[in-house]
């Protein structure tokens, strides 16, 4: 007999899922029961764009006992643990102490040995990926090379640029939109921004509140420039590019929310280096448009492995933001690296 609670939960769970996600949440219970899903997802979307909840409908189509026009029942005793994280075949891990580190991702290691304790499938959702710490991240790389079995391995993240590129490019990556952007498109048009800072600030955020932080006073189209003249220097005479830092970059990031900014927009600046270095791009997607030419530059006289080097840093580097470095201190030392890696033979 189903209670009231257990009803309620079902519910709740299904009007999160549909209400914040129906078209992905279609689309995968159609893979599913098509048998087309793949071994590795990386979901990208901001906190409430509803990751997880897509990820739990995808272990409960997979493991549901009684489907209801091919969609999961939300009641049955696989679909019941699996909303609330019981499951055994349903692992999930989460960053403890602000990084996922190596020991959770060889226990990953270890259950992806083992057949699913109650079936033949198994699904490894991994939280805040973009937390995992080198180590974590190459030892995961390896799983997702060699898939083993039915396993099924989803990677949620906030922040798709702080991932490294061979997890990208070993990934289906889908795209979480959240259902605010409209309010945030009539925002912008009342601001009369141009085609360009709309596209970038839609790629920061879909909230209105940091949309506003970032356009007072032009910041954002501020920065964006600086970044560019910056770029440019790394093109054309790099060991100039140390002055914008201290004189242009830093006077426009007083504040942690306008540094994590910067930091996001120094590695969208280099994805869009590695997007068309490899030709993964089309040119109304490159988050700096109007410097194509100059990216472009940049991407044809570095091989692939210093592309990637050069990303790499990046990536791990921009993390320790968070651990009270100075900023400067950071970008210097970002700085040097990649014209290292550019210099070396």
């Amino acid at each position: 007999m189903i209670n009231k609670k257990e009803l309620d939960i079902k519910d709740n769970f299904f009007n999160e899922v549909y209400k914040k996600q129906p078209e992905v949440s279609k689309h995968f219970v159609k893979l599913i029961n098509n048998d087309q899903l793949t071994h590795a997802y990386l979901f990208d979307g901001l906190a409430g764009s509803g990751k997880l909840y897509v990820a739990k409908l995808i272990a409960m189509t997979l493991f549901c006992e009684n489907k209801q026009q091919s969609y999961p029942c939300g009641i049955c005793d696989n679909c019941s643990r699996i909303i609330s994280d019981q499951h055994p075949d349903v692992i999930m891990i989460s960053p403890e102490n602000q990084t996922i580190k190596v020991d959770q991702v060889r226990f990953l290691k270890q259950e992806f040995s083992k057949s699913g304790l109650e079936g033949s499938k198994k699904i490894f959702i991994i939280n805040e990926a973009e937390k995992m710490t080198n180590s974590s991240f190459n030892s995961l790389l390896k799983f997702i090379e060699e898939p083993t079995g039915n396993i099924t391995s989803i990677l949620l993240t906030e922040h798709k640029n702080l991932i490294l590129p061979t997890i990208l490019s070993r990934t289906q990556i889908v795209e979480f939109h959240q259902n605010n952007y409209d309010d945030l498109d009539e925002y912008l048009k009342k601001y009369s921004v141009n085609n360009e800072i709309v596209h970038l600030v839609k790629k920061l955020t879909n909230n209105v509140q940091i949309a506003n932080l970032m356009l007072e006073d032009n910041w954002l189209m501020e920065i964006k420039s600086k970044l560019e003249n910056w770029f440019y220097l790394m093109n054309n005479n790099k060991d100039k590019s140390f002055i914008i830092i201290q004189s242009e970059i830093m006077p426009l990031a007083k504040s942690r929310d306008q540094q994590e900014i910067i930091i996001k927009l120094f590695s969208m600046l280099y994805q869009d280096v590695f997007n068309v270095h490899f030709k993964k791009y089309n040119e109304n997607d490159l988050t700096f448009q109007n410097i194509c030419e100059q990216i472009k530059k940049m991407s044809n006289t570095l091989s692939d492995q210093k592309v990637l080097d050069i990303l790499s840093v990046i990536l791990n580097d921009m993390k320790k933001i968070k651990h009270n470095l100075s900023f400067q201190n950071l970008l210097e030392m970002i700085n040097l690296k990649i014209i290292s890696i550019m210099d070396n033979n």
